[in-house]
């Protein structure tokens, strides 16, 4: 079995995880993707948009509470 730190995680367990920033809820992760550059995670809310792995966007992982702490990560929704 693969033993995991505390902040240390499988990106599959990401899925199916709900995006917050700042209290409010900007969608829930439906897929991993990888463009071959980056990891991305695809986020689907009000507007479906993609949240980079690497980067600072990604501030808690927390699998308990089943939500992914975001900072900048709704600047990358398109509204149109």
């Amino acid at each position: 079995d693969l033993e995991l730190n505390q902040d240390e995680y499988i990106l599959d367990d990401l899925i199916g995880l709900n995006v917050v920033e700042n209290g409010e809820s900007l969608g829930k992760v439906e897929e991993i993707v990888y463009n071959g550059i980056n990891i991305l995670l695809s986020v689907v809310g009000e507007k479906s948009f993609y949240i980079p792995k690497s980067g600072n966007f990604i501030k808690k992982v927390d699998l308990e509470k089943g939500i992914i702490e975001t900072e900048g990560a709704k600047g990358l929704i398109l509204w149109k």
